[in-house]
């Protein structure tokens, strides 16, 4: 993990954990919804939260209960890599 990241560098990792799940790239937008354009299920949501904190070192929690953009999820675990806080998407 670089010491700030970047929208730019958690996109390319959520790519990554989307497509894992079978989302193409091209299906990523700013505004495409985990759970109503992609209808990842709460385990699936699990496997692309384990990734984020993997790769960037703070815990990322993606609730079910929430249906967050692609833009949404950056800009959080943006803030929270810049600081010393979790990444809590609820």
């Amino acid at each position: 993990m670089t010491e700030h990241s970047t929208v730019d560098d958690v996109l390319v990792v959520l790519l990554a954990a989307l497509a894992e799940l079978g989302i193409e790239a091209a299906a990523v937008t700013p505004t495409a919804r985990l759970r109503a354009d992609f209808e990842l299920d709460s385990t699936e949501l699990v496997q692309v939260a384990l990734e984020l904190t993997r790769h960037f070192g703070r815990p990322v929690k993606l609730s079910a209960k929430d249906d967050l953009t692609v833009a949404q999820v950056c800009r959080v675990v943006v803030e929270a890599s810049a600081g010393d806080v979790r990444a809590e998407l609820r």
